[in-house]
């Protein structure tokens, strides 16, 4: 299916789209565990639950 130049260069690929996914991951873990947000989204909830 690739040829054999190509299985490095697909294998770097994936590696640093991994390391991306997990940055992203980690940035909206810090933005989601901030106090305001956290109100913020518990009020929503609160809201949308209580009707």
């Amino acid at each position: 299916m690739f040829s054999t130049e190509d299985r490095g260069s697909i294998t770097v690929e994936f590696a640093l789209c991994t390391l991306v996914a997990a940055a992203i991951a980690g940035v909206l873990l810090l933005i989601v565990k901030g106090s305001a947000v956290l109100h913020a989204l518990t009020e929503l909830i609160t809201r949308a639950l209580s009707g």
